[in-house]
Order: C-alpha cells, then sequence, then structure tokens
C-alpha cells in the first residue's frame, strides 16, 4: 500500500524511528545491565559517549518518577525546545497497536484498542486542550468539595465558568496582540477545546508548539502533539453523561478571516461522534 501522501504514516515512521533507536542502544542495555553497581555511572557516561541515544534509556528510566519529570521539565523550560528535546524520550508512551479507520492527506481517524479511544489526528488544524481538573483556578474549589455538601454541584459548575470566563480572556489578549488569528471553542464535559480556524498550523512547525504553550495548554500534550499530530477524542468517556453535548459550540474569538478548508476540517470531529457510539466508551483519563 502507498502511503506516502497518507497522514498515517507519520505514525508509522514513529515506529521505524522507535525500532531503530532500539536497534542501536541494543548491546549497550546488555553491556549496563551486567555491570556492577557501583561501576554504572561511569560506564554510562562511557556508553552515552559511544552511542548517544543511550542517553535517552538512562532517562527514561526515571521519566516514571513525577518529581525527576517536573525537574527536568523545568530545567529545560516550558518551551519549544524543551518539547523537541524531549519528544524521543516521551516517544514510547503513545506508541502501540492502533487500528485505523480511514486516513487523508489532511487527518486519520483512529482506534485505541487499549483505552477504547476513537480518535481524529489532524496534520495542521491546531487545537489546545484546557481541562479543568487541571486549571489552579479550579482546583481549589473541587478539592475542598464534598460529596454531601449541600449545592456542591452548583460550586463546581461556577468554577468551571470562572475557568471558562479565564480561557476565554488569555485567547481574546492573545488574539488582540497577533490579529491574523481566530480560534473557535467548544466546551466538552471536562474542559475546552481551542481550534485555530484563520490558518493552517503543521504539528512539527515550532511557532504553533510555543503558542500553544503561551496560551497555557498542558506541556505533556503539546510533546504528544509535536510527535504524531493533533488529536481530538471523538467518543465519549465512561464518566461523560450521554444527557449533554459531547462537545457544544462556544464562540469564536479573533476577527481574523475564516479559512473555510479549516472550518470544514474542524467540523469532522463534530460529525464524527454518532458514528462511533456503538464502540463504548473511552477509558482515557481526565477531563
Amino acid at each position: 500500500m502507498d502511503t506516502d501522501f497518507k497522514f498515517f504514516s507519520s505514525y508509522i515512521q514513529l515506529l521505524k524511528d522507535e525500532f531503530n533507536y532500539l536497534q542501536a542502544i541494543d548491546k549497550y542495555v546488555d553491556i549496563i545491565k551486567n555491570t556492577d553497581v557501583e561501576q554504572k555511572d561511569d560506564v554510562a557516561k562511557q556508553l552515552i559517549k559511544q552511542c548517544p541515544q543511550m542517553e535517552y534509556f538512562f532517562v527514561r528510566n526515571y521519566m516514571s518518577n513525577s518529581n525527576f519529570r517536573e525537574y527536568l521539565v523545568e530545567h529545560l523550560g516550558r518551551n519549544s525546545n524543551a518539547v523537541v528535546q524531549l519528544a524521543p524520550i516521551m516517544r514510547n508512551k503513545i506508541l502501540r497497536s492502533q487500528k485505523l479507520c480511514t486516513a487523508d492527506h489532511d487527518y486519520y481517524i483512529g482506534l485505541d484498542p487499549m483505552t477504547n479511544t476513537a480518535y481524529i489526528c489532524y496534520k495542521s488544524v491546531m487545537m489546545i486542550d484546557f481541562d479543568f481538573y487541571k486549571s489552579d483556578s479550579n482546583n481549589t474549589t473541587k478539592s475542598n468539595s464534598k460529596l454531601d455538601e449541600p449545592n456542591s454541584n452548583n460550586k463546581s459548575d461556577q468554577s468551571d465558568e470562572t475557568t471558562i470566563n479565564n480561557i476565554k480572556l488569555r485567547i481574546t489578549k492573545y488574539c488582540q496582540n497577533n490579529p491574523n488569528l481566530r480560534f473557535r471553542l467548544y466546551r466538552s464535559q471536562g474542559g475546552i477545546h481551542a481550534f485555530l480556524i484563520s490558518q493552517l498550523a503543521h504539528f512539527q512547525d515550532l511557532n504553533y508548539i510555543q503558542m500553544g504553550l503561551d496560551l497555557g495548554c498542558d506541556f505533556y500534550y503539546m510533546i504528544f502533539v509535536y510527535l504524531r499530530g493533533w488529536s481530538v477524542r471523538v467518543n465519549r468517556k465512561i464518566k461523560e453523561s450521554p444527557d449533554k453535548p459531547m462537545y457544544s459550540f462556544l464562540t469564536d474569538i479573533g476577527r481574523a478571516k475564516i479559512n473555510h478548508r479549516q472550518e470544514k476540517l474542524i467540523n469532522l470531529h463534530l460529525n464524527l461522534e454518532p458514528v462511533f457510539n456503538d464502540i463504548g466508551s473511552s477509558k482515557m483519563y481526565g477531563g
């Protein structure tokens, strides 16, 4: 099958990159495994000189520790250059068996069997994800609420509305300083999705990676964007209410002209929800 013109070939390339990395470090991993504990630090330094990719191996071993992970990110800085540096280290986190449903030049639609998550992955449709549960302005209220406290749902709703208004304000100020931008906002049941609707934004263009970070998007989400594309889930999570819309239009922000090709691609993620109704709920964690 000719995949050169299909966007899902980018995922295949990630698999090839990971395979080549594992091949390159194979013999060096055996060396470090057979090295006495007292000598491992010195041997590790020598192995990195012989095979620079071994540095990824050592860092990966510590990335599961949240303290180390945050220390590394803060040391590098939460910027696009850090995203590029950490992408090869984080690559293995997203590489697993996927089911390809359909593919085009600009996107592909897939299913992750491990989490039962259906998604559309765009090449050049920027989507910034804001989760309520990660928002500082929202966490304090939710952490102090109790299930048996009267009107706790109202407090949560009020907190969400505060977060939404803060996100809108942040994007509005950004668009005022960048009049060539226009975002279209949708509310999910756990956050906000902001799509750049005025222009193409290639997933590995560092200007757009930095834009996402400047607007407050999750740092690790931007790493995964840089690796595979702008991904949007199209089936409900287990905890999401079937009585509420999965995604509902909020507003457009910015005065730039709408790119109608981008608008058509963005509308795809809305049209796909009923297509995947019968596959069950996504087990993904998060808001």
